[in-house]
């Protein structure tokens, strides 16, 4: 604790060869040598066969889950089982089977989605005039009476927010532009109500804790496109700084692992593009520029020091929508329980050292 708060007190990529990236570099040093030796006791300890007041995901029941939803909230609950997708619709007062899908119908319809909004393509250059094609309006409106078989159109004017919870391949269709209203006048869902996502529905609804104060927040900037030059970049970094004065940059040329850099900070942008081919969504390395590297890959985030990022942006993951057949949506479900898991409370005591709260994680994936 008392390494990690002397890191805190020094710039996130001091100068080199000044004296801050001298005591950083000796500090990095000295935390990895202690968190070292504490994992080594922690699977010690692991391997006692005594209780553990483990909640992550937070088990909640759904009279629990209901009792923190506000009016005007619901979450959309998929489950891919067999050869059917079942929608369930859960409100603060009422839990329904909204529909059951066919699932070949289904992911057709989501596959020609992506290819109408000329998605799943991997560095493909599209004219213009492509967007102007309505056909995705079509499918959405489809899709949306899919989901949605039992809601009547001025339900969901009422609503403020659905949380998805996608899943299977689910996990591929933006939410945002189903189609709500008439056929004749119909608009994104995402223009008439807030739209979030969760991978379970017990991580839809906020625990009961306080959330840690935001003071230090790290962009990685490089390129979002394969075609990004280095002016487009600096000019993106420069207005993220304009909205962010106290964000600092983060790249190669930060000193330690990036687990530990992660332990330092509030918030996080990642505006970088994935190249990386990972075989497990833990192999995946959050800030990339480190990609391979030890210390580097989502299960050393997960690792002690046990204090990561509240807020992470991904504005350039690859997912198994990008020309792949055979995606189920695992890889988006895995990564992102995997980051949500890497923010434990930061006051635990050795009783609730495994007690998890919850982060905001948002993905461009399209």
């Amino acid at each position: 604790e008392v390494v990690r708060k002397q890191l805190a007190q020094l710039p996130i990529a001091p100068d080199k060869d000044s004296d801050d990236f001298i005591k950083q570099r000796d500090l990095l040093k000295q935390l990895g040598q202690i968190v070292g030796q504490q994992e080594k006791t922690l699977r010690a300890i692991s391997l006692i066969r005594d209780p553990c007041e483990l909640a992550f995901p937070q088990p909640l029941t759904v009279p629990q889950i209901q009792q923190q939803l506000k009016p005007g909230q619901v979450i959309v609950t998929f489950l891919q089982a067999g050869q059917s997708y079942y929608v369930m619709k859960l409100s603060s007062d009422r839990y329904t089977i909204e529909s059951q899908i066919e699932a070949r119908d289904f992911e057709q319809k989501i596959r020609r989605l992506i290819k109408s909004i000329n998605v799943g393509e991997k560095a493909a250059v599209h004219a213009p005039a492509v967007f102007q094609n309505e056909e995705w309006r079509k499918v959405a409106r489809e899709l949306s009476e899919m989901i949605f078989a039992k809601t009547e159109p001025q339900a969901i004017d009422n609503l403020e927010e659905i949380i998805f919870v996608p899943d299977g391949k689910a996990w591929y269709l933006p939410m945002e532009i189903l189609q709500v209203g008439t056929p004749e006048d119909s608009v994104n869902l995402s223009d008439k109500i807030r739209v979030r996502y969760a991978p379970i529905a017990a991580l839809g609804v906020p625990d009961q804790r306080r959330s840690r104060r935001f003071r230090r927040a790290g962009i990685v900037a490089s390129r979002n496109f394969l075609r990004d030059d280095k002016d487009r970049i600096a000019q993106g970094r420069k207005d993220v700084q304009t909205a962010l004065p106290q964000i600092e940059t983060i790249d190669k040329t930060t000193q330690g692992p990036s687990a530990l850099i992660a332990a330092n900070l509030d918030k996080l942008i990642v505006w970088e593009l994935s190249s990386e081919k990972t075989k497990t969504p833990m192999s995946f390395s959050p800030l990339q520029f480190d990609a391979g590297k030890s210390g580097a890959d989502l299960k050393a985030w997960m690792m002690l020091p046990w204090y990561g990022v509240d807020q992470v942006i991904l504005s350039g993951v690859s997912s198994g929508v990008e020309g792949s057949r055979n995606a189920d949506g695992s890889e988006l479900f895995l990564l992102t329980t995997g980051l949500l898991v890497n923010r434990p409370t930061t006051t635990a005591t050795r009783a609730e050292s495994c007690v998890w709260e919850s982060c905001t994680i948002s993905y461009s994936l399209w």
